[in-house]
């Protein structure tokens, strides 16, 4: 929605491109129409409300190709289909209510197709019994010829022809050669001039005359229809000439010769214009009438060509004794000559049919080539033919009806494609009889025909003679053996025979037997077929009958019958003659005989029977004119069981309803809608919710009668196209037909309804809206909804459930009504000048060429129900080029918004107007800035935010943005801000966005609305960031320019004074042109200035999902530091909240903790890093853990508790963890046993997560043989087994002696040295724990791979090597003293040859050494003689052993 009025921004708002730039995107509207194949649509008028009367109402039902082709409109039982109540919105149900009724109307199917399954014609027909109140046609009109014509031709029998023009409401008399066009709906009027007039310029007598529309370009456009007289000698061309009241009929002085052609059948081709016509006088030959407005000097303007002969032929007379045939005389030549008596034309298919004298049937394929017609596949189908074809089916060829010898065709009706797709043609012969042919043009040019069906008259009066007789002889014997019981079989052997009068008397066989030989339709003469598969005719006696097809039954029960009739008698019948069109309700075979959908927006159906004395019209009475003429409980009643009771309270809806009907006749009416059908009741017993009620007939009947009132529009598309605008092959608009326009700025040229036509649908919902508003007290579901009702007990719970549901449907409905009337209302305002279509230009001048073409794909049920928000923009975008156009005109904003709310509220809501105000007052500020009044630019920008915020839900993004854009324009930078912020968190919006967040973190994403205001929530928070950029940048310019010119220029110093009495003068500021200082020496500028407002804004602002986005912006700019000087509600629980999957904003919290001392907490945050799922190596890790461990020594004594010794202490075993997987990442690097692609994989593992000791162990260490790591891992670990322990030891001591030996100068390097060095790496890592460091253990396998022969044959080991390595690792003197000398004690035998040797060795030189070392043990033993001289040890002499027992305590 555009809001660029030319009058606020100075310039006219250009709705599209140039020329050589024009570019349509393609949009979702866009694709759906490109699926859908449009079809042209006949032209609506309207008169009155659709409650009014239907004389003068012309609407064609043919929305069934707009509407989708899913069938979701019935179920399995009947009943309509609906969207789910408890999750749809009101509008949504209401119009897929509505929707699924039309295609449910639309899916009846077609009436040949269900007659095709029968083996016996069932008729509802009683010889001298109507059908009463059901009874199908009632005598409308008789409309007399004048008197005067019989007096002025002084003959009542003078008449020789005549016929009607419906399209003129006028009749045609012939009398010799006198054609009198005569105004019977006149008839009454007291000037005769009035009612009829004479052409008498014709010179030989007139056979036929026909009313035809012209060939396009021949005539001036305001001919409308031409008349064809054919008279003996000539074809004359009448032009005719209409307006409302007069019709000009004036001489084209086009006419040709026809001598001896007698013509008398015509038929125009309407897709060419052509007329094609045959004669009485030229056997089988088939003519075309060609005229044009040339009349060249070699050919005339009007001739005729025979299409089935040669061309000679057209130029040679006919024999004339057939004119004395055809005038009524005889001769034994004429009688037996064949001609044409009956030519018909299929324009659905293009197939010309011709009915001979003989019976014989011929077919012609029309093909058009440049726009000219001539006859093609031909086939011929005599009467022999017809019964071969029926003998392959169920047909009775013996019945007297079809006798070879007497069957003849009298008439022939062609099918059209959209009443069936197979059958092609009815003949109807003499005895009544119709045969249905089925066709096919499948095959090129082909054509095929094929009888396959006939349907027999019903049964005579003999017939149910008979029936009656049986009748009363079976009552008869019944009463001689149950007396009692013969009343009640009387009554049910008089109950009413629906489909046929077989009962327990006659069987079907008889049934089907009487039909096949009756005698009723006998002498058949002049008859019709009406579409859809209405049969009138003239029987024997020359009585008029009827028989229609039962269309609710066959709505409702997919069953065929027809309704037999027989009406007046008749004395020189001329013609049966349809008036109206026909009822179909679709223009497929799908829904095409559904009366019920079309019976209140179509013409009444009329038939006209032309008499020597005047025309005799028939109505047909549709199913309201059923009740409205006898509304009683018998006939509801009745009506109900045939159509159901829905469809009559449907009708009783609308006869409520009806313009014109007295207060008790309307309370009657409304008593049978309210009481009249089922309630609704429960699908579903267990839990029941209100998408488990079956609706009630009321609320049914309402859907019903709203969806026939909107079905001729609902589908279509709202606006129409200019006839420039074309379609490329993919149903998309041509963009180079919009180029070549003269003026491609408006490419709409209106609605596709009238003005009258809107204001017909108005009225008519005005009406239902007035009706439901002044009866809701009658239906529960309006009134009783919201009382208390004990749901304890089932049948009130069920009560409770059913009513609810159908308040909530009810007022759907009701909702959806006031919708479209405003709908409506506003279409008007669009087309409400007298000059509709200049003022509609006007209007969509405004719209931008994308739009305009998007709006052209919505359909009026888009228009009205839509939830797609790109509807509710364009609908947007039209309302504001109402208020443009209308500003345009001198009108201010507010008089014009009031005016379209009060119209059209649900379109121009409070909301609305609010904006239109707001944007005036924008307005008024940008004028007031060009006149540099700063006070009242800030008044009227207020002023604007201010009512903008109190329609913030309504606003569209596209809105808001425009908004901004003006406000930035006139530098109001922290009030946009400011306004954003309140947009977003209005009530409705921090709802929405919590609810959305709960179902985030519960991942049940649902409600698209909730989502929908997330975002736009979120694209707000966007807009915000990018003025904080915009100004950013522009006070970082401004910054630097000023610090330019403070370098470059003199500083004036401005002083004010303080206190004139002191004398005093303070510096109040520096000022460089734009710039100044302030008291802090900071340079300031008009943007800087401005930018602070801006951040103190979004700083201060409560709003926490607000505050999230800023942060994160922050960091997404490169200067997440500036989060830690915030000092805000929600930084914390930021930083919290995302640090669990933001890596920088995790290294932002413990650095925002420890700043603030909270040392505690950046420890945990730390730690947690440490064992993240983030991508960070293993230093970083042990770094952090590491921080982690000097912050936990950081924490003061008096903050020591539970929680951070239990931290501290799993810190420092991660620590531990780290260091072994850091060391093992290192060995890993460095052993060469293992190939690249393993090492790879191996250290890209290891040197990221933090593993457990278990999986370092079990997949690393131990496979790998890596033991030392291994005596770590059993340290880390506390792995106490002796046993593992000691085998770990000796692992490693052979993994070093086996790596020694690997060695190329193993042999001049001793392996003692090799061994001390690696024990010391080792051992002073485990000699602080006793069990991993058994000294005892260690000692003896030192002592064997450093001086037994087995290893260290050939080096000579120097003797105290083994207490260096142990006291090398750390171990004390004293410790290792007591170890070996409690070895020596134990030792009884040498573990390998001279290991006591080697023991008394290291003693010595363990006493020796720790005596030397050790400064206490010196003055504790002040006489080292002894130990000096010492060369071999003994238990009893040790010294040190001496000591201890004189003295006795330890050393």
């Amino acid at each position: 929605m555009s809001f660029q009025f030319p009058q606020a921004w100075g310039s006219n708002h250009d709705s599209t491109d140039s020329k050589d730039h024009l570019k349509i995107e393609k949009s979702e509207l866009q694709c759906r129409r490109a699926e859908k194949i449009l079809k042209s649509t006949n032209k609506l008028s309207f008169a009155g409300s659709f409650f009014t009367g239907r004389t003068g109402n012309s609407l064609a039902s043919s929305s069934s190709q707009f509407m989708k082709t899913n069938r979701q409109g019935a179920s399995s039982n009947g009943r309509l289909v609906h969207p789910p109540l408890n999750s749809s919105s009101p509008l949504l149900f209401a119009s897929g209510c509505v929707t699924n009724m039309i295609e449910k109307d639309n899916s009846t199917p077609p009436i040949y197709d269900i007659l095709s399954k029968y083996a016996v014609d069932n008729y509802n027909y009683k010889p001298n019994i109507t059908l009463g109140p059901f009874s199908r046609f009632e005598k409308a009109e008789i409309y007399n010829i004048p008197d005067s014509i019989f007096r002025k031709y002084k003959s009542f029998d003078c008449i020789t022809n005549m016929g009607v023009f419906p399209e003129l409401q006028r009749a045609w008399l012939a009398i010799d050669d006198k054609l009198i066009i005569w105004n019977y709906s006149a008839s009454s009027a007291p000037s005769s001039d009035l009612e009829y007039y004479t052409i008498d310029d014709f010179k030989s007598t007139i056979l036929d005359v026909r009313l035809m529309k012209p060939k396009a370009n021949v005539f001036v456009n305001t001919v409308k229809y031409i008349i064809l007289v054919s008279t003996v000698s000539h074809i004359r061309i009448l032009a005719v000439q209409t307006s409302k009241e007069h019709v000009d009929i004036s001489d084209t002085k086009m006419s040709v010769s026809t001598q001896g052609l007698l013509a008398n059948k015509f038929v125009c081709y309407d897709r060419t214009g052509e007329v094609f016509f045959t004669g009485a006088g030229d056997n089988e030959g088939i003519w075309k009438l060609k005229y044009t407005s040339d009349d060249e000097w070699f050919s005339r303007n009007c001739s005729k060509e025979c299409l089935t002969k040669s061309s000679m032929s057209t130029v040679l007379p006919s024999v004339l004794s057939n004119f004395t045939s055809f005038l009524g005389g005889s001769s034994d030549i004429t009688s037996k000559a064949e001609s044409i008596i009956e030519l018909k034309l299929d324009q659905s298919r293009g197939i010309l049919y011709t009915l001979s004298s003989k019976s014989i049937i011929k077919a012609y394929r029309l093909r058009t080539t440049k726009g000219m017609t001539t006859l093609g596949y031909k086939i011929t189908k005599r009467p022999f033919d017809l019964l071969k074809e029926l003998s392959t089916t169920t047909v009775n060829l013996k019945t007297p009806l079809l006798a070879r010898n007497k069957i003849k065709i009298v008439n022939i009706f062609p099918i059209s494609k959209d009443e069936n797709r197979n059958l092609f043609l009815v003949a109807v012969t003499s005895s009544g009889c119709r045969i249905y042919l089925n066709g096919s043009t499948m095959y090129g040019d082909r054509l095929t025909l094929t009888a396959n069906q006939t349907k027999f008259p019903p049964p005579d009066a003999k017939f149910y003679d008979e029936v009656e007789k049986k009748k009363q002889e079976q009552l008869l014997r019944e009463q001689s053996f149950m007396g009692s019981n013969s009343a009640s079989l009387s009554s049910t052997s008089k109950s009413s025979i629906t489909k046929n009068p077989v009962n327990n008397t006659m069987t079907v066989q008889d049934l089907k037997q009487a039909q096949e030989t009756s005698q009723l339709l006998d002498e058949l003469s002049k008859c019709l077929i009406i579409s859809p598969g209405i049969f009138i005719g003239i029987a024997k006696g020359k009585r008029l009958f009827t028989s229609v097809p039962d269309y609710g039954i066959l709505k409702s029960a997919s069953q065929y019958i027809e309704d037999f009739e027989l009406h007046d008698v008749f004395e020189r019948i001329h013609s049966i003659v349809q008036l109206t069109p026909s009822f179909n309700a679709t223009n497929t075979p799908e829904g095409y005989c559904n009366e019920f959908a079309s019976q209140y927006t179509g013409l009444p159906l009329e038939f006209a029977i032309l008499t020597g004395t005047g025309i005799h019209v028939y109505r047909y009475r549709t199913p309201d004119l059923i009740l409205n003429d006898s509304l009683n409980d018998l006939t509801f009643s009745e009506f109900s069981k045939k159509y159901g009771s829905e469809e009559a309270c449907s009708s009783s809806l609308y006869l409520a309803c009806k313009y014109g009907k007295s207060d008790s006749f309307r309370n009657l009416a409304t008593k049978y809608f309210v009481s009249g059908g089922k309630n609704a009741k429960l699908t579903k017993k267990v839990q029941p919710s209100v998408n488990d009620v079956e609706m009630s007939d009321k609320l049914l009947a309402l859907i019903i009668l709203v969806s026939r009132l909107v079905r001729t529009f609902w589908g279509r598309v709202v606006f129409k196209l200019k006839p420039e605008v074309k379609f490329n092959r993919d149903g998309y608009i041509n963009v180079e037909s919009i180029r070549k326009m003269k003026s491609n700025k408006v490419i709409l040229d209106g609605l596709n309804l009238t003005k009258k036509q809107l204001e017909y649908f108005l009225c008519s919902i005005l009406i239902l809206v007035k009706f439901f508003d002044e009866n809701k007290k009658f239906l529960p579901a309006l009134s009783s909804y919201g009382h208390s009702i004990d749901s304890s007990m089932w049948k009130e719970k069920e009560s409770e459930v059913c009513l609810q549901a159908e308040n909530m449907g009810f007022e759907a409905m009701i909702k959806m009504l006031n919708t479209v009337k405003e709908g409506l209302s506003f279409l008007t305002i669009l087309v409400s000048d007298d000059s509709g279509a200049k003022s509609f230009e006007d209007v969509i001048h405004y719209l931008p060429l994308q739009s305009q073409v998007d709006l052209s794909c919505l359909t009026f049920s888009e228009f009205f129900a839509s939830s797609d928000p790109y509807v509710s923009r364009l609908l947007k975008e039209i309302l504001s080029s109402v208020i443009n156009k209308s500003i345009a005109s001198g009108n201010s904003v507010e008089v014009v918004a009031n005016a379209l709310q009060e119209k059209c509220g649900s379109f121009c809501s409070t909301g609305d107007v609010l904006i239109f105000k707001a944007i005036e007052s924008l307005k008024k500020a940008k004028d007031y800035m060009n006149n540099n009044d700063g006070e009242m630019k800030m008044n009227y920008l207020r002023a604007a935010v201010k009512l903008l915020t109190e329609t913030a839900d309504s606003l569209s993004e596209e809105i808001i943005t425009d908004c901004v854009n003006i406000m930035l324009h006139l530098e109001y930078y922290d009030g946009a801000v400011k306004f954003l912020l309140d947009v977003a968190n209005t009530s409705k919006q921090i709802k929405l966005s919590e609810h959305y967040e709960k179902d985030i973190s519960s991942q049940i994403l649902k409600d698209t609305t909730m989502k929908n205001s997330y975002e736009r929530r979120l694209n707000i928070y966007q807009l915000i960031f990018q003025i904080l950029a915009d100004v950013d940048k522009k006070a970082i310019l401004s910054l630097e320019k000023a610090s330019e010119s403070t370098l470059s220029s003199t500083v004036d110093m401005i002083y004010s004074s303080v206190n004139s009495t002191s004398g005093q003068k303070k510096l109040n500021k520096f000022q460089t042109n734009a710039a100044f200082m302030d008291e802090n020496g900071r340079l300031i500028t008009q943007y800087s200035e401005i930018r602070d407002r801006c951040y103190k804004v979004c700083v201060s602002y409560d709003d926490r999902i607000f505050h999230y986005r800023f942060y994160e912006w922050f960091i997404a700019n490169g200067v997440g530091e500036r989060l830690l000087d915030l000092e805000t509600p929600f930084i914390l629980q930021f930083l919290i909240s995302y640090g669990v999957r933001d890596l920088n904003i995790a290294k932002l919290l413990w650095v925002y903790y420890s700043r603030r001392h909270m040392y505690f907490d950046a420890s945990k945050v730390l730690r947690s890093l440490a064992l993240s799922d983030f991508d960070l190596d293993l230093p970083a890790r042990i770094e952090f853990l590491s921080r982690a461990n000097g912050f936990c020594r950081c924490i003061s004594a008096q903050d020591l508790h539970k929680d951070v010794v239990i931290l501290a202490s799993d810190i420092s075993d991660l620590i531990s963890v780290s260091n072994l997987q850091d060391e093992l990442v290192l060995t890993i690097k460095e052993d060469t046993r293992i190939n690249n692609f393993a090492k790879k994989n191996a250290i890209s593992i290891l040197n990221s997560k933090i593993l457990s000791v278990s999986d370092l162990y079990n997949n690393y260490i131990d496979p790998l043989g890596y033991y030392e790591l291994g005596l770590l891992t059993f340290k880390i670990s506390d792995h106490r087994n002796a046993e593992d322990i000691r085998s770990k030891w000796e692992s490693l001591f052979g993994k070093w002696y086996y790596l020694h030996l690997q060695k190329k100068d193993a042999e001049n390097e001793p392996f003692y040295q090799i061994l001390s060095g690696n024990f010391v790496l080792v051992g002073s890592k485990l000699s602080n724990t006793d069990v991993l460091f058994p000294i005892m253990d260690i000692f003896e396998l030192l002592a064997k791979y450093m001086y037994s022969d087995e290893f260290s044959k050939r080096y000579n080991t120097p003797a105290g090597s083994i207490v260096d390595c142990f006291v090398g690792s750390g171990v004390p003197y004293d410790k290792l003293y007591y170890n070996l000398r409690n070895i020596i004690e134990a030792t009884t035998f040498e573990v390998f040859k001279g290991y006591l040797k080697i023991l008394d060795n290291e003693m010595c030189y363990l006493i020796k050494s720790w005596y030397k070392e050790d400064k206490t043990l010196r003055d504790a033993i002040p006489d080292s003689s002894m130990i000096r001289t010492m060369q071999s040890y003994s238990i009893k002499t040790d010294p040190i052993y001496e000591y201890i027992k004189s003295v006795g305590k330890l050393v």
